[in-house]
């Protein structure tokens, strides 16, 4: 009986690892409908059964799990009224300010410099010398 139940397990873990993945079935289904999706980062399931988050580069869509369908617009989980796509879009644009190559930067200091800013600048935009203006004030 034993041996019995011990290939039964072998033989369902067998069948589970040659078993599409939802994930795999998104990806796939969605590369073949639509030619701008060729290039999938990361599928993965979101807090609602059966919807799975889409991203392809800060990019963020919503798909069944057979990719037959995709949604373009915000999740938003009403009961913690949050907004599921804008906090992943923040955490996949966060920049570790600890990670700016700081060492050409212009410091300016006022008072004790507790906060800091970080201006990102090409030298030819318009708005970079509105704002690089400003500053000196």
């Amino acid at each position: 009986m034993k041996l019995f139940a011990t290939a039964l397990l072998a033989t369902a873990a067998w069948g589970c690892a040659f078993a599409a993945q939802p994930q795999d079935q998104i990806t796939k289904t969605l590369a073949e409908r639509i030619p701008q999706l060729q290039r999938v980062d990361e599928v993965k399931p979101t807090p609602m059964k059966g919807l799975y988050e889409v991203r392809v580069g800060t990019d963020v869509f919503y798909s069944n799990e057979t990719g037959d369908y995709l949604i373009q617009g915000e999740l938003i989980d009403t009961k913690a009224q949050r907004n599921l796509t804008e906090d992943r879009i923040n955490q996949l644009t966060a920049v570790d300010f600890k990670n700016l190559p700081l060492n050409d930067a212009v410091k300016i200091v006022r008072g004790k410099g507790e906060r800091k800013l970080a201006v990102l600048k090409t030298p030819t935009a318009a708005t970079a010398s509105v704002l690089s203006a400003t500053c000196k004030t």
